[in-house]
Parts: structure tokens; sequence; C-alpha cells
């Protein structure tokens, strides 16, 4: 995820006409102190009444999620422009931003006052809500062995991802799922991919959730799941992936979750359709799976 933010003062009185805006870093000249910016200021207000010197701080903060998603909140700090240069524990125009509220400026205010009322505080408020509500979905797949078109059936089925998991033996489609899923994908080796540079295991964190992935034949998960159970248990993993046998598996041994999401081309269970997962994980870590199958 990606988060930025820009603050800006927006005085809205008509003596300064709007000024300085979003060029408040670069009023008065790049290297003008803040001093002789806010003193600048008063001066061109002079004389103007209390009703035209109104002014805002705005603070927009956007957040891009690895799945394309985007959300743009705007916190903002009302007040007015004040008649002198006061307090010393803000920066910018804090000293000159008055708070009728509160008869003072924000350089005046308490820090952890400030914080409670400015705009960023208010902004990243806001963007942590919209956060906390997010719930990370990952595609996990395996065994598609160089066929592309139930992978393009699972990709549009499964909706927006953040994250897509693919177990082993691609067979050289490594860069058209990469291209195609449109987020950030792990994509391991394979017994058939011969000539991978792609790793054969995989230790990641999802969220407060550790997975360990492996395609599963170095560990024998055709016989069963022990070996591999065995070595998440060694790395403290919370989640072990694998695939390798062609048909999807799901159960949980204590505080771990074994998983394989079967064939998406050549499934081999009963019914013998193709199979992904899709795993939903909240903020506080608690993990939902899904086997889903292709019509």
């Amino acid at each position: 995820m990606q988060l930025f933010w820009r603050t800006i003062p927006d005085w809205k009185s008509i003596a300064l006409n709007k000024e300085p805006g979003i060029y408040s870093a670069r009023y008065a000249g790049t290297n003008t102190s803040y001093d002789i910016k806010n003193s600048l200021l008063l001066s061109r207000m002079k004389g103007v009444p209390d009703k035209q010197r109104t002014a805002r701080f705005v603070c927009a903060v956007a957040a891009v999620f690895p799945n394309g998603d985007k959300e743009v909140v705007r916190g903002t700090m009302e007040g007015c422009i004040g008649y002198e240069i006061a307090g010393a524990n803000g920066f910018g125009y804090d000293p000159i931003f008055f708070l009728p509220e509160y008869g003072c400026t924000s350089a005046e205010l308490a820090p952890e006052k400030k914080n409670e009322l400015s705009h960023r505080g208010e902004a990243l408020r806001m963007m942590r809500q919209i956060m906390e509500k997010k719930v990370m979905r990952v595609l996990i797949i395996s065994d598609t062995h160089g066929r592309h078109t139930a992978f393009d059936r699972a990709i549009m089925e499964a909706g927006k991802i953040d994250y897509l998991v693919h177990l082993g033996d691609t067979e050289g489609g490594e860069d058209y799922i990469e291209a195609f899923c449109g987020c950030p994908a792990y994509i391991l080796a394979g017994n058939n991919d011969f000539f991978s540079r792609n790793l054969r295991e995989m230790e990641i964190y999802f969220g407060k959730k550790k997975a360990f992935m492996a395609h599963g034949h170095q560990y024998s998960v055709s016989l069963g799941v022990e070996r591999i159970l065995d070595e998440g248990r060694s790395r403290n993993a919370d989640i072990v992936m694998f695939g390798h046998t062609h048909r999807p598996y799901l159960k949980k041994f204590g505080d771990i979750t074994v998983l394989n999401p079967g064939s998406l081309a050549f499934p081999r269970q009963e019914g013998r359709k193709g199979s992904y997962i899709i795993m939903e994980m909240d903020r506080d870590g608690n993990a939902e799976f899904t086997i889903h199958y292709l019509d």
C-alpha cells in the first residue's frame, strides 16, 4: 500500500485571494523564513475585519492499495487569521492561525490538544477507519501447467484481490500470470518448472499471519500432509500452502491451517472441476478460507 498526504492553508480572506494555498511552503520565496511569511500575511491583513479573516488548514490523504483501490480523505481545521504572531508549540503558519473557540493560536495549544484538533490528525484518523475496514483478499492457485483459460476465469470470478499466490508448475506461464493478475504475485517453482528461477519454497507474512509455501513434491504430499505440516511447525508458520496433488485440501491442525488449492488446469478430484482458494483476512489477522470450483 502507498500513502500520500498534502497539507495546505486555505485562507478564504478576500484580502489574500486565497493565498498562499498550495504554494504555502514557497510563499514569499522558497528560502523565506516563516517569521517573514507570517509577518507579511499580517501586514496584508491589516485593517481587515474579523468576518473576512476566516481561514482553514486542509490535509488530503490518499491511499493506493495493492488491488488498485484508491481512497482519498480530507481533514480540515477551521479558524481565522489572528492579529499577531503568538505561540511556540507549532510551526509554519500556526502562530497566526487563531482558534476563536479556544481563544489562542494553534501554536499556543498543548501538543496533545493540537493533535486532537489538527487537520492532519483528522485526515489520518479517517484513513485509519477505512483501512481497518479493509479485508485483505488473496487468490491462491496452483498447477496451471501453461494452460491459462481456467486461470483467466478464476481471475474474473475472484474479483478484486490484493495478492496472488501460485504454488508451482506454471510451466513457463509466470509472465502471463503476473501481467494478468493486476496485483503483487508470489509464484513458486514446481517439479515441472525445470528452467524456472523462482524459489522452490517461500515464507511471507499476510498481515499478522506467517505462511510457509512450497509446491509440495519435496515433502511427499501425495502420500499425506504430515511432512509439510511438520516443516510448517518448525518454521512457526500459521498457514501451510502446497500444490502438486491437483486435489483441493483445507484442514486445520491446532493453530495451523494447511491448504492446497488444487489445480485449475488438470484437476484430479471427484468431479474434475478446476479449483482455487480465496483467503480473506481482517486487520486483526482473522482469516477465512474458501475453496471455489469452476463450472
